[in-house]
């Protein structure tokens, strides 16, 4: 399975063709419009804060996983981030990490196999 996070004034509709391709390949490719962006609600390009939008990517990934759900057979998922994509991505792997130093137990809710960072956009 396969997530794309989109970049800063991007929309899911412009990766239709990244999306065949993994689909020809025998991959789910799911994507969705961030706040403010394509399709989604908000006003146009405008991101509330990266914790509010990696919040959304967090729970859009958690309801696709959920329509998969094989214990015997689970899924190996890849996220792809572009640009402001990859600040979110960053957002949602570290939370774990400062958890961890606060003494939190925490988990992410999905477990990535690999991610790849297309030209980050790390800071604003």
């Amino acid at each position: 399975m396969v997530f794309f996070i989109h970049g800063w004034s991007d929309y899911t509709g412009r990766q239709a063709h990244v999306a065949q391709k993994f689909s020809k390949l025998g991959y789910e490719f799911y994507a969705m419009d961030q706040r403010g962006h394509g399709k989604s609600e908000g006003h146009l390009v405008e991101v509330p804060s990266v914790d509010e939008i990696a919040d959304d990517t967090i729970e859009f990934q958690k309801k696709v996983m959920e329509m998969y759900n094989d214990i015997d057979n689970p899924l190996k998922v890849c996220v792809i981030a572009h640009s402001m994509g990859c600040m979110q991505l960053f957002n949602i792997l570290l939370r774990e990490q400062v958890d961890k130093k606060k003494s939190i137990p925490r988990k992410l809710p999905i477990k990535y196999d690999s991610v790849c960072v297309v030209t980050p956009f790390l800071d604003i």
